[in-house]
C-alpha cells in the first residue's frame, strides 16, 4: 500500500488538532477505513513523526493518545506545503 501526501497530511492534522484515544476514532475523524488508517499510522511511529503513549498510570486516566513529534510537525508543515504546490 502506498502513503500518499494527502493521507499522510490528513492523520498529522487530526493528531495535531484533536485528543484521539484509538484507532477507530481517528479513522472516523479523516474518512479513511480502520486498516488504512492502521498501516498510515504504524509508518509515522516507525519513522519518529508521530508518538503513541499510554496515560493511564496518570492521575486524569486519560489512557493512550498519539501525539505528533517535533520532527512530525515540521514533516506536516513540510509535506502540506509540497502537497499544494502540486494542487496549483
Amino acid at each position: 500500500m502506498k502513503l500518499s501526501l494527502e493521507d499522510r497530511i490528513k492523520l498529522m492534522k487530526a493528531i495535531e488538532g484533536n485528543p484521539i484515544e484509538n484507532q477507530r476514532q481517528l479513522a472516523e475523524v479523516i474518512n479513511l477505513s480502520l486498516g488504512k488508517t492502521n498501516f498510515v499510522l504504524r509508518s509515522l511511529i516507525k519513522v519518529g513523526l508521530v508518538k503513541f503513549s499510554n496515560f493511564r498510570d496518570s492521575y486524569n486516566k486519560f489512557g493512550y493518545t498519539y501525539i505528533l513529534t517535533a520532527e512530525g510537525i515540521s514533516e506536516k508543515l513540510r509535506i502540506t506545503s509540497e502537497f499544494l504546490q502540486k494542487k496549483s
